[in-house]
């Protein structure tokens, strides 16, 4: 069958119907005069280099596309490796294209000040399922953190230098949103409510020809005043793949061995990077792959960073930090960010579109 043949097939039958040499199944064929069918087929293939023209120009536009991505990627990537200090200044995105923007917390549910690929729930709809208290599990864990929180806050305060707020931050972040049963009903927790999965990354996604041992290092090392802050991944969150395989979004939490800083770091962007450009790989049909970065300091304080590449144009947004170090602040700060780890993936992926959208089959009830 000649290529041209094998697209006239493909592009005037719904896929559902395909079958060997372009039969149709289980579908009526109405009579028609040989004069009406020669006429139709010409019709058909004077259109077939038009479609055929339209469908291939769209695929090297992805093609395009993607490859603008992966060039845009490692080139940053490079640039950060080399980058001396931990912390980005502005100056830094000048000569790159690189778009950073505020990321603003709302408790509505809107995101106009941020990532259009995130869409935070409410705050009202995380208050809505509060902790099943009559869990067993639930119940120890309360019972703990009244006893834990206030004795941290107070060795935080008077021995900041051995203050340990950016574990204990990130574990009570995953806690909250991917273990404790909520109400009403037994419903599960926020993070199958809400449509994610616990995952992880290994060390070899991050390290091998991506990211240098250094910048995630373990400890700092106090006898070199140039060696990186220490930077390790505590928990990763990706779309549940029974309900929902086709959106590419993933939320990771980091834990700062430091206290927190008002730019952006090094760490922040480099797994911020790697994470797309690994997504990428896996989702070839898309241009874009979002990621949702939780960035957590000693101090108790945290930031959300949201990072999408779009061609050849870096996006970065960048909350303010918040503070998880009283009671007040917990009370707080906790439904806010719950709120955005409960976020629902949405805006254009740019996802290819391999076949033309497919045309209702009418039913003959007769």
């Amino acid at each position: 069958m000649s290529l041209r043949k094998l697209w006239h097939n493909m592009l005037r039958i719904p896929r559902r119907h395909r079958h060997k040499r372009g039969t149709i199944l289980d579908t009526p064929t109405p009579a028609t005069d040989p004069e009406t069918q020669d006429n139709e087929m010409e019709s058909q293939e004077n259109n077939l280099p038009r479609n055929f023209a339209q469908m291939n120009e769209i695929l090297l536009k992805h093609r395009e596309n993607r490859k603008g991505a992966s060039r845009l990627m490692r080139e940053i990537t490079r640039r950060l490796i080399n980058h001396p200090f931990d912390t980005v200044p502005p100056t830094f995105f000048r000569p790159l294209k690189i778009s950073f923007e505020r990321l603003v917390l709302r408790s509505d549910g809107t995101y106009d000040h941020g990532s259009p690929f995130f869409r935070p729930q409410m705050v009202a709809w995380v208050l809505a399922n509060p902790l099943d208290t009559d869990d067993p599990l639930v119940e120890e864990e309360i019972q703990h953190n009244e006893r834990f929180w206030p004795r941290h806050d107070r060795d935080s305060a008077n021995d900041p230098d051995n203050d340990d707020g950016a574990q204990t931050l990130a574990c009570e972040l995953g806690i909250q949103f991917g273990e404790h049963a909520r109400l009403p009903n037994d419903s599960g927790s926020l993070e199958r409510l809400s449509g994610w999965d616990s995952t992880y990354l290994h060390d070899k996604i991050l390290r091998g020809g991506y990211i240098p041992h250094p910048v995630l290092a373990a400890a700092k090392d106090v006898s070199n005043p140039r060696a990186p802050w220490a930077t390790e991944i505590n928990s990763v969150w990706q779309r549940d793949p029974e309900i929902d395989h086709h959106n590419p979004h993933i939320i990771i939490v980091l834990e700062h061995g430091h206290t927190s800083e008002p730019e952006l770091l090094r760490s922040e962007l480099l797994i911020a990077l790697v994470i797309m450009k690994t997504r990428m790989r896996v989702y070839e049909d898309h241009e874009i792959t979002p990621v949702m970065v939780v960035s957590c300091f000693n101090g108790t304080k945290a930031r959300i960073v949201q990072a999408h590449v779009a061609a050849d144009q870096f996006h970065v947004y960048k909350s303010d930090i918040y503070e998880f170090n009283s009671p007040q602040a917990r009370e707080e700060n906790m439904p806010l960010f719950m709120s955005y780890f409960s976020s629902q993936p949405a805006g254009d992926l740019k996802v290819l579109q391999k076949e033309p959208a497919e045309e209702p089959v009418e039913e003959d009830n007769a």
